[in-house]
């Protein structure tokens, strides 16, 4: 018996339950109303899971989740499903946390919030804090909160992920006025970059054809370490895709443009990776980098990029565009990048092309006879 064979037969019952699996455990996904506290008012689609399930992906487990799914459409079509029973039998207001979390979780991840990756680096991390064995409340998310260092990027993300959790469980407390001051980017030393002539020098001194490959991309298409590895040309050779990347897919173009035929990109290819996070490509791309001694890490590509689009005059909204973030990100993060002799340059361009003085536009004026 398969859980493919069982809910087949479930559907030509006429029993819109189905069964799901996820790694050991079974779960029962359908249109229900609202939990207690939520702040939705029509049904949708949930799912009823472990620990009030409770059933292994065992031949057994189900059998018993076929049985299971029978009933839960039986009380969904009487008007008799109530949360309170499916709950589990423990009393609201002494749940431990770590029953909390895990209901959390199967909601968060059956809606597609977020992967289950990101949810064991960030989330998982930030309630592992919390202390599993007691109720879950206000007192209990605060006190936590409180123990990690302001101004941090870990507060501020906790705060979220804690408010989002105390939500889900109904309990009233406005976490925000502890999240912290914490900004990316708030260094005010600009970054030492490389120029484009060391860029074009260490191009040249890496061994492996792929690697090179992956390099001379990032530097010239401004990607992001693991988007290299989704990285497609186009029609025009100036201008390529991402598919897959930490913004989505996206357009980019070519700067400078020499590098695409000085560098043969458009025949390279990439290393043959198989990773299941993106952050894998990002960290093996920076092994390599470690590896050839290179004197600088692969975001330092990227960033010389955002500063080399200010150089060639390009809007801000564009050179966001490009590199597929928001134009805010870009003003806050690049702006202050420009070295002193860039601004410089700049700045005499600007001043060569742009309007006069009207004195001086008066001096330059023919005299009328």
């Amino acid at each position: 018996m398969t859980i493919t064979a069982v809910n087949q037969r479930l559907r030509d019952a006429g029993i819109r339950v189905t069964i799901v699996q996820r790694k050991q455990w079974l779960y029962l996904r359908t249109v229900l109303p609202p939990k207690p506290n939520s702040d939705k008012v029509k049904g949708f689609r949930q799912d009823i899971t472990r620990p009030h399930t409770g059933l292994p992906a065992t031949a057994q487990g189900i059998k018993a989740a076929e049985r299971l799914a029978i009933s839960l459409w039986g009380s969904v079509v009487d008007g008799s499903f109530d949360w309170e029973t499916w709950l589990g039998k423990t009393d609201r207001e002494q749940r431990p946390v770590k029953e909390w979390v895990s209901a959390f979780r199967d909601q968060w991840l059956s809606q597609g919030k977020t992967s289950e990756a990101t949810w064991q680096r960030h989330w998982q991390r930030a309630f592992n804090r919390l202390p599993q064995e007691q109720p879950l409340t206000s007192e209990a998310l605060l006190t936590t909160l409180l123990t990690i260092a302001p101004g941090t990027r870990e507060r501020k993300r906790t705060t979220g992920y804690y408010s989002r959790l105390a939500e889900f469980a109904g309990l009233q407390i406005d976490l925000s006025p502890y999240r912290g001051d914490y900004c990316t980017g708030r260094s005010e030393v600009p970054r030492d970059l490389p120029d484009d002539a060391l860029i074009e020098e260490w191009w040249e001194k890496i061994p492996n054809l792929q690697w090179r490959w992956v390099y001379g991309v990032i530097a010239t298409f401004g990607v992001r370490p693991h988007e290299a590895f989704f990285l497609c040309s186009t029609a025009d050779s100036l201008s390529w895709n991402v598919s897959n990347g930490k913004t989505g897919p996206r357009q980019t173009s070519a700067l400078y443009p020499e590098w695409v035929e000085q560098w043969g990109l458009l025949q390279g290819t990439p290393p043959s990776l198989n990773h299941s996070e993106l952050r894998k490509y990002g960290e093996a791309t920076a092994q390599q980098f470690a590896r050839y001694n290179i004197p600088f890490v692969p975001y330092d590509l990227r960033h010389a990029f955002a500063v080399r689009c200010i150089k060639f005059d390009i809007s801000a909204s564009i050179a966001a565009r490009m590199m597929g973030h928001s134009v805010a990100v870009h003003t806050k993060t690049y702006q202050r990048w420009l070295s002193a002799a860039e601004q410089t340059s700049i700045y005499q361009k600007a001043i060569a092309q742009g309007p006069k003085a009207p004195s001086a536009s008066q001096e330059q004026m023919p005299v009328s006879s």
